[in-house]
């Protein structure tokens, strides 16, 4: 997602929507997105013939789009809700105490990247560098019974070597 950034529209029906920077476009007929609806995606391209295409579109959530946004200004703070301008143009709401969350993360994610970059890597940069992996990670650990503490430390020990 960060890499994309700010190549991100919301598609709002049937694969048409708009851009962060108000350009109203459609996912290509041929994208498996074509008739995405709600749904907010990258993209890698946009090609304009007789319609604004989006090429090379991938669906993502909401939480990486906020967390590597290059700028996320808070305009209104309420007690339950606090809504942040994405883009300089959407606003999205979001819960207060999520909110305060994902801006210390946003905080410390800045603060890591500004330590880590151009200097040797560390044990602890390496941890760090994982748990960021993991929680964005499309292979989430599974959640079985207690019977199963056998399989899930098999399956542990496999998730950290890879």
């Amino acid at each position: 997602v960060a890499g994309l950034l700010p190549n991100v529209a919301w598609l709002r029906r049937w694969g048409k929507g708009e851009t962060m920077e108000g350009l109203q476009v459609t996912a290509h007929p041929g994208s498996v997105n074509s008739r995405a609806s709600g749904s907010l995606v990258v993209f890698y391209d946009i090609q304009e013939t007789s319609a604004r295409y989006l090429y090379d579109t991938s669906r993502v959530q909401m939480a990486p789009v906020l967390l590597f946004a290059h700028e996320l200004p808070v305009v209104h703070r309420a007690p339950q809700r606090v809504t942040v301008l994405l883009g300089g143009r959407w606003r999205i709401a979001i819960a207060a105490d999520a909110a305060d969350e994902l801006l210390r993360v946003r905080e410390l994610l800045a603060e890591f990247i500004q330590l880590s970059v151009g200097r040797q890597r560390t044990p602890a940069h390496a941890a760090a560098t994982n748990a960021i992996n993991r929680l964005f990670s499309d292979h989430a650990p599974v959640i079985v019974d207690e019977d199963d503490e056998e399989s899930v430390a098999e399956q542990e020990e496999g998730r950290w070597r890879r």
